[in-house]
């Protein structure tokens, strides 16, 4: 997890802690790879409440997980029905994000060369890019 993403779950912790449901997500992140099978037993076992068991996930767990953990996380609240707070972390994640503008050059041997001009945002994540295209 990159410094970015850290920064959102922290913004978004007490958020997070009210309205995710953290069991379904466990068996998500488990199956995706993130989460040890040693994470996923302290996690049910060890923890008494549901946001006993959110705390160690985002605090403990998520941010050392490596750096698919954010990606895995969102794509495990749409799958687990919490697609609302998916929603809200990749807004807050999306805010601040550069807006790059490239330029390149399209030739071909009958036309002259044209210049297009790319606005999109550059997302580590494909499932949040936006790209639009002018000619």
């Amino acid at each position: 997890m990159d410094e970015k993403e850290r920064d959102v779950l922290q913004k978004c912790h007490d958020y997070l802690i009210k309205n995710i449901n953290p069991l379904p997500l466990i068996d998500n992140l488990y199956s995706a790879g993130v989460l040890t099978n040693d994470d996923s037993v302290r996690l049910r076992q060890g923890q008494v409440t549901p946001e006993d068991q959110s705390r160690s996930l985002l605090v403990d767990i998520l941010p050392k997980a490596g750096p698919t953990a954010f990606s895995a996380l969102t794509t495990a609240l749409q799958k687990t029905d919490q697609s609302p707070v998916a929603d809200h972390l990749l807004e807050r994640w999306r805010k601040g994000r550069p807006i790059y503008v490239l330029t390149f050059t399209r030739c071909s041997l009958a036309t002259s060369c044209e210049h297009n001009t790319i606005f999109t945002s550059i997302f580590v994540h494909a499932c949040m890019h936006n790209v639009g295209y002018t000619d």
